[in-house]
């Protein structure tokens, strides 16, 4: 029995390990991407997985979303190469969130993410209209 609570222990204890290098990667990651605050919060383990998903909603998704040209009105549409980019980054934070025992990120993130975009194309196209 000792044996037996001494490799329990000791499975607890690598988890832990585990679970900090995950929280200091994702950290790391977040930081380089200019997300400070969010690196913070995931290295001090708060909400690991919201923050995750708060740092691609607030620092990944900007850099690849639509944009438009504020003088012309004119709407350039996220590329595919972006959305792949974004998709396949998503992929890889759930890997390494897996990883590290803490939950994947809602699958309907990017979704909603395109969805919000459709509906500022929508309201770029009004505004052209009404010119």
């Amino acid at each position: 029995m000792p044996v037996k609570k001494d490799l329990d222990k000791l499975e607890r204890t690598l988890d832990l390990k585990m679970k900090k290098q995950v929280q200091t990667g994702l950290a790391e990651l977040y930081e380089t991407l200019g997300c400070g605050a969010t690196a913070k919060e995931i290295k001090a383990g708060r909400k690991v997985t919201a923050n995750a998903e708060y740092g691609i909603r607030i620092c990944v998704h900007p850099k690849t979303e639509p944009r438009v040209n504020p003088e012309t009105l004119e709407f350039f549409p996220q590329t595919k190469k972006n959305m792949e980019l974004e998709e396949k980054f998503v992929d890889r934070v759930n890997i390494v969130l897996e990883s590290g025992g803490f939950k994947r990120m809602s699958p309907s993130l990017l979704p909603n993410l395109r969805k919000k975009d459709r509906e500022f194309e929508n309201r770029i196209k009004k505004l052209r209209s009404k010119k």
